[in-house]
């Protein structure tokens, strides 16, 4: 009886540990194809997506689509929902660092950046440094000393330094300008096929999607991409976009 329960006990971590297996390569075939390219590191919400139950999701032509790419594909996947949670952080996935919505209650970036105000002449490697070890959403600008950091926008001299500053972070911190969040993936019964959602949240905007995949030759390919939402963010005191300063 012992025994029996011990070879339970086995199949039952190896059947977890292939279906984190599997989730983990599915995820990590939609970073490598469908996110951009060019990041160092993704942003990522590590509580899943909460994907919506859509019981209209697909209209007939992309049905006839779907069935041309694969015509075994278990249509019922399609209308699925899932109400487990997942917890990206245990996937140790590539490229990839984790948010917390308790610490990140926006799911967007944030509008504002605050500043970090150092002196006009300071030396290259110490510019570089503080850019290197600066705290997420804030911008590194050069101040003289008589400038007034309280009449930044009346100051065209440092307000050129506000936009040099903001321009620069732009360019080498993109990947702070997108949040992404996944859902946990939903597999047919014989894993050979496979739902996830994504939405990608901009500082302005968001926009969403739902992927299927086919597990082909032990690699994932993408079958169809359906379910598109967005979103848009709008402010009451300037346009949303602008350059928008706090902490100074």
């Amino acid at each position: 009886m012992k025994n029996y329960i011990l070879i339970l006990s086995i199949f039952s971590v190896l059947n977890i540990f292939g279906q984190d297996s599997m989730t983990a390569s599915l995820v990590e075939n939609v970073i490598d194809h469908d996110f951009p390219k060019d990041f160092e590191h993704y942003l990522l919400f590590k509580e899943g997506l909460e994907e919506p139950i859509i019981n209209d999701s697909l209209q007939k032509f992309q049905i006839r689509e779907l069935k041309l790419i694969a015509n075994n594909f278990p249509l019922d996947l399609i209308y699925k929902s899932n109400e487990e949670t997942i917890d990206w952080t245990n996937y140790s996935l590539k490229n990839v660092k984790n948010l917390s919505s308790k610490k990140y209650k926006r799911f967007s970036p944030p509008l504002a950046k605050s500043i970090i105000f150092v002196k006009y002449n300071i030396s290259p490697g110490k510019y570089d440094s503080i850019l290197r070890n600066k705290k997420r959403h804030s911008i590194v600008v050069k101040k003289k000393l008589l400038w007034n950091k309280n009449k930044i926008w009346a100051n065209k001299k440092l307000n050129e330094e506000l936009v040099k500053a903001w321009e620069i972070d732009e360019e080498i911190n993109e990947e702070e300008n997108i949040y992404f969040q996944i859902s946990k993936p939903i597999f047919s019964k014989d894993h050979k096929y496979a739902k996830i959602s994504i939405f990608e949240n901009h500082r302005c905007k968001g926009e969403g999607y739902t992927l299927l995949y086919r597990n082909h030759n032990e690699t994932w390919e993408m079958l169809l991409r359906y379910n598109f939402v967005s979103s848009k963010i709008w402010t009451s005191h300037a346009k949303c976009g602008n350059i928008q300063i706090v902490g100074k």
